[in-house]
């Protein structure tokens, strides 16, 4: 019989995770910081926001890419994935626990299991028509990588969207696969998220973000220094400035949302792999 990963157990996994990520940045001299609503628990809550249940990490792109290297060579007892593994669809990184894996109708890796996300942080444009021309440039190609790959593009939040979406979106994506697989369309994505790199441009963000085109703007000089939150009993790193970030994303972002608001989105039913629970 299938065993749950409790919340409890979820969150436990995680912050083991995140332990390890800060036990190699520090080990390498890696600047990190925790990110989106991970960050505002920090320092709102001093923890997981109440109603959460996943952590996130961003780096600026040099101290990404110095990470994803030695998560490569040294995952620990972690999966590592990222987007030049076949059939994992993000160009973002993630560290799994190995023990456990996740049942949904979303179409994820099989070698998914609860993760922290690893995010990179790029230049964007400083005019707005620049950036925003860039941006959905971006996201045109990653919607084509995504479409390239049919277990892919099909996943869903429930099995009769993906069900209906398998057959609607069928003759794209055998145009799609046959021009350039999605393994291949994901490097030139990674290449051109990094395009304004180097150039004088006054903001940062993740380009893939799903408010690359309204909030995920930041001044690029709050990616300079860093303190150390609170998080759950534990010392995590964070962009010093972290009342800039968390306002442009989330404005009031001391004040709790209303109730009706206050719900995680719960796309991963977890499970331990069973050869671990014998």
């Amino acid at each position: 019989m299938k065993k749950r990963v409790s919340l409890a157990e979820q969150k436990k996994i995680m912050l083991e995770i995140l332990d390890y990520i800060d036990k190699i940045c520090v080990k390498y001299g890696i600047f990190y910081s925790l990110s989106g609503g991970t960050l505002l628990g920090a320092v709102r809550h001093k923890g997981f926001i109440p109603w959460d249940d996943d952590i996130d990490v961003m780096l600026t792109r040099d101290n990404y890419e110095k990470l994803i290297y030695h998560l490569e060579k040294e995952p620990g007892d972690y999966t590592f994935l990222n987007y030049p593994i076949t059939g994992y669809q993000y160009v973002f990184a993630k560290l799994c626990s190995s023990v456990t894996y996740q049942k949904s109708p979303n179409s994820e890796i099989n070698s998914l299991g609860i993760f922290v996300d690893i995010f990179p942080i790029d230049s964007l444009p400083t005019q707005s028509l620049e950036r925003e021309k860039f941006v959905i440039e971006v996201k045109e190609l990653q919607k084509k990588a995504v479409m390239a790959d049919f277990y892919s593009y099909a996943g869903s939040n429930t099995y009769l969207k993906k069900i209906v979406k398998a057959f609607l979106y069928f003759p794209k994506f055998y145009k799609l696969s046959r021009q350039s697989p999605m393994k291949r369309r994901l490097e030139a994505l990674n290449l051109k998220m990094q395009e304004f790199n180097g150039k004088d441009t006054k903001y940062v963000g993740f380009v893939c973000s799903r408010y690359a085109l309204t909030k995920e703007k930041f001044p690029k000089e709050i990616f300079e220094e860093y303190n150390y939150y609170e998080f759950e009993g534990r010392k995590y790193q964070g962009i010093k400035d972290a009342d800039i970030y968390l306002t442009q994303l989330y404005g009031d972002y001391m004040k709790m949302p209303p109730k009706d608001k206050q719900v995680n989105h719960d796309f991963y039913k977890w499970y331990w792999k069973e050869t671990v629970r014998e």
